[in-house]
């Protein structure tokens, strides 16, 4: 069908003029950060503190497989990487461990979750033992070395036993213990 200059369609199929478009938000609105495990809990961190809401954070060692310290096995690692990009942000920190921040997670919903993803590994992966150690804010004000050193303690006793294991530093029990003495 030929279309006619000057008719209606004609003037659809004209170009437009061009429209400037900010195509980012104001400054304002954004903030870079640097995509590192201890910046991104920084930031993570205090942005639950001021807006009130719970935060987690894991540690969880992977074991080595044969006689490399360094070697593990792939399908596992694949396995866990899948189950904690749903929930968290997560970082490879050390030689076979990853630590994971859980944003919106309470210690309660960070333990039932955890034993459900161990429960998983165990039966598709019933030859190794992933052992994970977390702790959460408690609605607390913390520094992020501080929680960082609460789910190190929790890990640190994860590794002391054999198989899967979930040890999760409780600061509840801690308060408690205080105010019995």
């Amino acid at each position: 069908f030929p279309i006619a200059p000057g008719s209606e369609i004609a003037q659809l199929l004209e170009p437009i003029d061009e429209t400037e478009v900010e195509d980012s938000l104001p400054q304002e609105y954004t903030e870079l950060i640097e995509d590192t495990f201890d910046e991104r809990l920084r930031v993570e961190l205090e942005g639950a503190i001021e807006s009130g809401y719970e935060l987690s954070v894991a540690i969880i060692e992977i074991p080595s497989v044969g006689s490399d310290p360094h070697s593990v096995d792939s399908t596992v690692v694949q396995n866990l990487f899948n189950k904690l990009g749903v929930v968290s942000l997560f970082y490879l920190t050390e030689t076979r461990r990853v630590s994971a921040i859980l944003p919106f997670h309470g210690f309660e919903q960070s333990r039932r979750y955890f034993a459900a993803l161990l429960e998983s590994l165990r039966k598709n992966h019933p030859q190794t033992a992933v052992k994970i150690g977390f702790t959460s804010l408690h609605g607390r004000i913390l520094e992020s070395e501080a929680i960082l050193r609460e789910a190190s303690i929790a890990i640190d006793l994860a590794t002391e036993r054999s198989g899967y294991n979930l040890i999760g530093y409780d600061s509840n029990l801690e308060t408690d213990e205080e105010q019995e003495q």
